[in-house]
């Protein structure tokens, strides 16, 4: 057992570590959402040569 100060402090770190986690994840869930738009809009460019440097640019 912890004592009541230990637990609330493991509390505390827990929950810093959780907002930064889920910052993180935010971060990396745009990022998808915006090269899946990019990439679904990249199908409109009938030229290959366009599209190509449009999936380049993507990566990148």
């Amino acid at each position: 057992g912890q004592t009541k100060e230990e637990v609330i402090d493991t509390n505390e770190r827990l929950r810093t570590v959780r907002i930064r986690l889920d910052a993180s994840y935010e971060t990396a869930k745009r990022a998808l959402v915006d090269l899946m738009t990019k990439y679904t809009n990249s199908k409109q460019v009938r030229n290959i040569f366009q599209r190509y440097n449009l999936l380049k640019a993507m990566i990148k």
